[in-house]
């Protein structure tokens, strides 16, 4: 694993002169199985340099995006280009076609966006073009009903184009060879990076892009596109990249590694293990394939825990739309958070949308292959993917008709706080992370219908005994059949706060503080709670469920796990410094706190101790007001 010690940032808004906005990119490096032998050189000095070979050794650079959670419900922008540029000056474009991304879709995901073939060598800068103009950006009010809004910049102009130029100082790090892919994971914080203004239906941008070289937090990947070779012997497939919907552009192609526990629906038939992957190799090359699961870092590779292939596909036949059911009468469904597309029509998003279910609708499961299922399978509460035949389309609403077609049921995330262990009983806050008073469940129970405050969940084998009354809770698996509650859903896995990784954000008043600390040391900077300018943020978010510090009564502490080794961020506009080293990092942000320079936001993710309030962590973001010192 390789990381960038340190790096300065710098940008240009296209026709904004008096903007100064920064994205902060680091790189983790991974492995990840590849055609071709080793070696390195190239355009940096080995063959075809200045060696003199005519043809350069090339290497390959694989791109995912990602974003940290805030509260948008929808963040769709166009990316128009990532270019490498070599330290030699030489440009490389990484992205064939320009492609619209809604950021908002991928808090619990990573989606690799291309896989390209570059010239061997050190590179020193990178450069993405953002493109506004027909930007679909809509936030969360406090009823948790969706508000159209637009993105301005620090004066309130409409954004148009940006242009992001990021300068790696320790460009040595960032090398390209022969057979060993690099693996650029970017993640845009748009908790970070916005302030929301939902009277002027107005978001102000200020953006961070950061990548987690740590990879503690490791989320699940999803590569889309066309199927390539498949290799039974070698338990690997190829896809061809087709990212975020995208159905033209070489975006490169990607390996796809499969497990004995590796689930398929393959044209509506379900297939586990082996026997899935001999009926992938029977599909004829370029259909549509979906591959989901995660990263091997130790054997270097991605691994597929779910594989949709063919006509399960959503977009191979059909009109489809992705969303959480949130009420249901008959066999009426209203789908929220909906990503709706059609056969001739790129996807677009829709807050909610009506969809019709029959006698005739095949239903499936994610990662249950053998289970029989039909329409009454479908609850409130769960995540479904929906393909059919729209059949209304006006303003008022979307009425997508699957009476005769195909819901898929995904897998469903819970997060709230524990009522009882025994059975598992949780007072619930959100469902997929929107608000659980947007849900109805009417007509869910047998006998009484789900309660939220005392949501009844069947943990099947888990250890319940580890359940603790009061202790925020996320649990991932699927509803209970429609009108057969309690219980209310069944868990396929449950994390407690023990085991996830909690975010601690603290944000004073608008025009920040010049003394946040109560003590700053090598050992950790510890937060003045008391301060009279402390803003909204002073709180700790587990499993999507919000901790007020002030009500520990005890000042919290930002503790670094290992004194050098982690991601230590000191940001504003205009520049950035990125740590390894948290002795360095605490001594440049007293520095720069003198009396004059204000911090205006502090958040790490980390292990948080309640008896302590102490944040164990390697990775700290602190944003302040004033330009960071140009001395050497």
């Amino acid at each position: 694993m390789l990381n960038f010690p340190l790096m300065i940032i710098s940008n240009l808004w296209r026709g904004l002169p008096k903007l100064a906005i920064f994205f902060l990119f680091t790189f983790s490096f991974a492995l990840i199985q590849a055609c071709g032998g080793g070696g390195s050189g190239g355009i940096d000095g080995g063959a075809g340099s200045d060696g003199g070979s005519s043809a350069p050794e090339t290497g390959e650079v694989i791109i995912g995006l990602t974003d940290a959670e805030g509260d948008f419900l929808t963040y769709t922008v166009s990316v128009e280009s990532i270019v490498l540029t070599h330290r030699n000056g030489t440009e490389v474009e990484t992205v064939p076609l320009a492609t619209e991304v809604d950021f908002a879709q991928y808090t619990e995901l990573t989606e690799f966006f291309t896989a390209a073939t570059i010239p061997a060598g050190v590179y020193a800068s990178v450069s993405m073009t953002l493109d506004y103009t027909n930007a679909n950006i809509m936030v969360e009010d406090a009823s948790g009903a969706g508000v159209n809004t637009v993105a301005v910049d620090a004066d309130g102009v409409p954004i148009d184009q940006l242009v992001v130029d990021v300068h790696l100082v320790d460009s040595d790090n960032f090398r390209i060879a022969r057979g060993v892919p690099a693996h650029v994971t970017l993640d845009f914080d748009l908790a970070a990076s916005h302030d929301i203004d939902l009277a002027a239906t107005e978001v102000t941008v200020d953006p961070v892009f950061i990548a987690d070289t740590l990879l503690e937090d490791p989320k699940e990947h999803r590569v889309r596109g066309l199927l390539d070779v498949v290799v039974p012997d070698e338990n690997a497939f190829g896809v061809n990249v087709r990212p975020f919907h995208r159905d033209t552009g070489d975006f490169g192609t990607i390996r796809v590694f499969v497990l004995e526990e590796t689930s398929y629906e393959i044209n509506e038939a379900s297939y586990v293990g082996g026997e899935g992957l001999l009926a992938l190799a029977e599909l004829v090359n370029h259909e549509p394939v979906i591959a989901q699961g995660s990263f091997n870092r130790d054997a270097g590779r991605f691994e597929a825990a779910f594989v949709v292939a063919g006509t399960s596909v959503p977009w191979s036949d059909r009109d489809f739309a992705r969303g959480n059911i949130i009420a249901r009468s008959g066999d009426t469904l209203t789908l929220l958070g909906a990503t709706v597309g059609r056969r001739d029509l790129r996807p677009s998003f829709r807050d909610t949308i009506t969809v019709i279910v029959g006698p005739d609708t095949l239903v499936k499961k994610q990662g249950a292959a053998d289970e029989a299922l039909d329409k009454d399978d479908i609850s409130v509460g769960q995540r479904v993917v929906v393909m059919g035949e729209y059949t209304v389309t006006d303003p008022a609403g979307m009425v997508l008709d699957a009476s005769s077609g195909r819901v898929q049921m995904r897998y469903t995330n819970l997060s709230g706080e524990v009522v009882s262990a025994l059975p598992l009983v949780i007072d619930l806050q959100t469902i997929d992370r929107r608000r659980v008073s947007l849900f109805d469940f009417s007509g869910t129970g047998s006998s009484e219908d789900a309660n939220p405050t005392l949501y009844e969940v069947d943990t099947l084998s888990l250890d319940a005994a580890r359940f603790n009354e009061n202790a925020p809770i996320k649990v991932r698996g699927f509803v209970n059949r429609f009108g057969e509650a309690p219980p209310d859903f069944t868990a396929r896995s449950v994390a407690i706060v023990a085991d996830v990784l909690a975010k601690m954000k603290i944000s004073w008043l608008e025009g920040g503080t010049t003394a946040p600390f109560l003590t700053s040391s090598a050992e950790g900077l510890v937060i003045n709670l008391a301060n009279s300018e402390l803003g909204q943020f002073h709180h700790v978010i587990r499993l999507g469920v919000k901790t007020d510090l002030l009500d520990a009564g005890i000042d919290p502490t930002y503790a670094p796990r290992s004194p050098d080794s982690g991601l230590f961020v000191i940001a504003q506009r205009g520049a950035v410094q990125v740590f390894n080293n948290f002795p360095l990092f605490e001594a440049e942000l007293a520095d720069e706190l003198d009396g004059v320079t204000s911090m205006k936001v502090i958040t790490g993710k980390g292990q948080f101790d309640d008896a302590s309030a102490t944040l164990t962590t390697n990775r700290i973001m602190a944003i302040i007001n004033e330009p960071l010192s140009t001395d050497p």
